[in-house]
């Protein structure tokens, strides 16, 4: 049974209608900058704005580092139209406090001003600059939630193109990685998601593909090669829209050999991992084990 505070916050997000509405771009960018009224940011991260090449990005630094050495580069939610600087500050943030390591988030460009390939060009540019800072591939965990989980993916094939070295692993939450939306779970938990509209997933879709396919792996890595990944860890919840395209991409990261953790928790959201539950602290945990973190 979810936690008694994942029951009250789901109420209040529901009784709120605070991701509803209508369609408009600005009031979804404006709604996901305002996370901050929800997501309970920790204190003890130092934030630093960083520009590389143009790219904005933020650095967040819990206070204790018990990872030095390693880093997280993060990718942000928002279905490619939405997620600003704020925003990846506040979820960066959590982030790096609960899994005690430096974090790199990434203010990618968003559609429909800059569709296809520019969310996907700026994770690759934020990666390279890592690199150029010293850390090694290794070094480099990549974490995504939703549409970054996607953008998580689909860098992962711009990387091996590259011929660039296997990151340590990946942490994929509530992952969008099907933008044709035909899952089951978006009929099945289409009452009971309080933060998708499925309507607003195919808009969105539409104004990143810009006229792609939108089975393009790079667009829709569920119909990739997954060959070579490194550990990936995905989460979701099982009253979300993306249930079943999560889980259908662990099976398919299976299929291709990789190693792969799905964990499904029940009453959870989509990316409830944002919001201080016991639940979200579980996942972080659960991150941490996984990827032999400290």
């Amino acid at each position: 049974m979810p936690s008694s505070a994942s029951r009250v916050l789901l109420q209040a997000i529901r009784l709120s209608n605070f991701f509803g509405g209508d369609l408009n771009i600005g009031r979804q960018r404006a709604v996901q900058e305002r996370m901050d009224l929800l997501v309970k940011t920790p204190r003890d991260v130092v934030c630093t704005p960083l520009t590389r090449d143009g790219l904005p990005l933020a650095k967040l630094s819990p206070v204790r580092t018990v990872n030095a050495g390693l880093v997280a580069l993060h990718l942000h939610g928002g279905a490619y139209v939405s997620g600003g600087a704020r925003y990846c500050q506040a979820m960066g943030a959590r982030i790096a406090c609960h899994l005690g390591l430096d974090v790199l988030s990434v203010v990618y460009r968003l559609a429909p001003e800059h569709p296809y390939p520019a969310a996907l060009d700026d994770a690759f540019t934020a990666f390279c600059s890592l690199l150029d800072d010293g850390y090694k591939p290794s070094d480099i965990l990549i974490v995504g939630e939703s549409a970054g989980a996607g953008l998580s993916l689909a860098l992962m094939s711009r990387l091996k193109e590259a011929g660039l070295g296997r990151p340590r692993g990946l942490y994929l939450m509530s992952p969008w990685v099907d933008l044709t939306c035909q899952s089951d779970s978006y009929s099945r938990n289409v009452e009971t998601d309080p933060s998708l509209r499925i309507e607003h997933l195919r808009m969105a879709a539409a104004m990143y593909a810009n006229g792609h396919p939108l089975q393009d792996p790079h667009l829709s890595p569920l119909y990739g090669s997954h060959f070579g990944l490194p550990p990936t860890l995905i989460q979701s919840g099982d009253i979300e829209l993306l249930q079943d395209e999560a889980h259908a991409m662990a099976l398919a990261l299976r299929r291709d050999g990789v190693e792969v953790r799905y964990q499904v928790l029940h009453g959870m959201w989509h990316c409830f991992q944002a919001f201080d539950v016991p639940e979200a602290r579980a996942a972080f945990q659960a991150a941490k084990d996984f990827f032999q973190l400290l």
